[in-house]
Parts: C-alpha cells; structure tokens; sequence
C-alpha cells in the first residue's frame, strides 16, 4: 500500500504564529525528516493556511481621567465558523489611537497589549498629517486589533491595505476634555 508509514503532523493553535495581517492567514512551510534522522528533504513552497475560525467580540469602554485615558474590552473569543463554542481567547491586542479636535489627526499606534485595560497619557497638542496642531485634543478615536504581523492598522475597506479582518473594537469620538 502507498499509505503504509505514512505519518501526520498537527499543532494546537496556541503554538500557531501571528497571523500574517496582510496575507489573511498563517505563513507555513515545512521539511521530512527520516526517521533515523539522517535524511532531510528540502523546504516546502511557502503556503498560506486560511483560518477557518471567526472573533466574538464583546464591548469597549472609554474611560477620561484629568491627564490619562482608559480602555476597558471584553476578552475576544475565537470560535469555528462551524461551531458556536469558543475554544480560545485572544491573548494579545494591538491598540491604535487617533487624537483630534473634530478633524483628521493622525493614528499612532500605542502598544501590543497581552491583556484587556490600557491606560494611555493625554498629550498637550497633537497632529494632522505629520505636523504639530499647537492645541490640546479634546477628541479620540479608538481600535483595537487582534494582534498579527506585521503590525498594522486598516481601514475597514476589503481587500485594501492593512488589516480590518482583525479589527474586533472600534470606539470614535469619544470626549476627553471639556471645551
């Protein structure tokens, strides 16, 4: 038979990568190895392994101090789409921000953060397109990602640049500062 010896090989999916945020999956190759060891084949062609599961997002909350803002989430959960159990949580979240006065400041990214709280500084002035506006935001807009390499924050629109398959929270215009 053509199938005698034939062996299969599995991960679990916390021992998965980050997703690849611009292929939409995992980035995965592999070598055979013979079994006494001596023996290996040459690497694979590069394959991208869709994932077959969806995020189950639950709440973001937006909480203004006098110099600081806070972001609370719900763990996101990560079930089949043939199924309606999760089998995971999220472990790790990237955090974007956008500071404005009712225009277009500039998102910055904040920080990968391993848990479901970030407390961030209010800055003293903020930007549009790389310069300086010279006034305290009284404004900000907030993402949360699931985390994925490389880093990066999409726009939402399909298959354009960046990453809205990842985007589990989405917070705009909340007020910080009384005007």
């Amino acid at each position: 038979m053509a199938d005698v010896g034939i062996k299969k090989v599995s991960t679990s999916f916390a021992n998965l990568p980050d997703i690849n945020s611009q292929l939409g999956g995992y980035i995965c190759r592999y070598r055979i190895v013979s079994e006494d060891k001596n023996r290996v084949s040459q690497w694979s062609p590069i394959f991208v392994i869709q994932p077959n599961y969806i995020f189950v997002p639950g709440t973001l909350s937006v909480e203004p101090g006098v110099q600081t803002v806070g972001f609370v989430w719900n763990a996101v959960g990560i079930k089949t789409a043939a199924d309606n159990e999760i089998f995971a949580n999220v472990s790790a979240y990237d955090v974007w921000v956008r500071w404005h006065n009712d225009d277009d400041g500039d998102w910055a990214y904040v920080d990968r953060i391993s848990n479901i709280a970030a407390t961030i500084q209010i800055p003293s002035d903020y930007q549009i397109d790389g310069v300086d506006q010279g006034t305290s935001p009284t404004k900000l807009d907030v993402e949360v990602y699931v985390r994925g390499f490389p880093i990066e924050r999409g726009d939402g629109v399909p298959l354009a640049p960046g990453t809205p398959f990842l985007k589990v929270y989405e917070s705009t215009d909340n007020v910080i500062v009384s005007s």
